[in-house]
């Protein structure tokens, strides 16, 4: 133990990643990731393509949902030995709507300073460009699958005194979803983003039933991913 009562460890970091565009990635991410001994990833395949692109070789292990319980003793020895880890997700930075809580709770209550670098996340970059005021929001993650309980969800951000909520989607759900919000907050106005800083980049503005024409008018809709912000 250090006088502080800290232990004496490696360096532990949670890193921010691009959500598409692999430039939109910080210089010092780049070298922490250069310098460290591991790196936890949500994914090692969808790493190694950004690895790759700057020049990085690391040891990568697999840190995702199925897996970080069974693997935090593990990560955790390692950061004790002194070995320096860090941990990314597939995109954007970890923990939001991505694995990696379960880790850094853990290094945390063991008395290992957690690091963050920040960078990319799709929820910010909605909120950034969707004109509405932002000095608070509600944030939702991914919507569920069932009806029900995107109505549920919906209903109760409507009746929060925060204005501004943000929630994922997926492509094939989305018509549907939009429609539920139509019957639930008509008057509402949508900024919806489709495939942030990525190919099929574009953003839909309107309320509900005029978002909902303009993702019928549009037949390559079904394609990317989409992060939804209503007022």
């Amino acid at each position: 133990m250090a006088a502080s009562g800290l232990v004496m460890s490696g360096s532990f970091t949670v890193v921010a990643s691009p959500i598409g565009n692999r430039e939109d990635i910080s210089a010092r991410a780049v070298k922490l990731l250069t310098a460290v001994d591991i790196i936890a990833a949500e994914d090692t395949r969808t790493t190694q393509k950004l690895l790759n692109m700057y020049g990085i070789t690391c040891h990568m292990v697999s840190n995702h949902k199925f897996n970080e319980q069974k693997n935090k003793d593990l990560l955790l020895s390692y950061l004790l030995e002194g070995k320096n880890i860090a941990v990314v997700s597939d995109a954007g930075t970890p923990c939001i709507s991505d694995p990696g809580y379960v880790l850094i709770k853990a290094a945390a209550e063991s008395g290992i300073p957690v690091v963050g670098i920040c960078g990319a996340s799709a929820v910010i970059t909605a909120l950034s460009i969707s004109g509405f005021h932002c000095a608070s929001f509600s944030f939702f993650g991914f919507l569920p699958r069932q009806e029900s309980g995107i109505r549920e969800i919906f209903l109760n951000a409507a009746q929060r005194d925060v204005r501004v909520c943000v929630f994922y989607e997926s492509p094939k759900r989305l018509k549907k979803t939009i429609n539920i919000l139509a019957g639930v907050s008509p008057g509402s106005s949508v900024c919806l983003c489709n495939d942030l800083t990525k190919f099929y980049e574009r953003t839909y503005r309107g309320n509900p039933m005029e978002v909902l024409g303009l993702l019928e008018a549009n037949p390559g809709a079904e394609k990317g991913e989409y992060t939804l912000v209503v007022e």
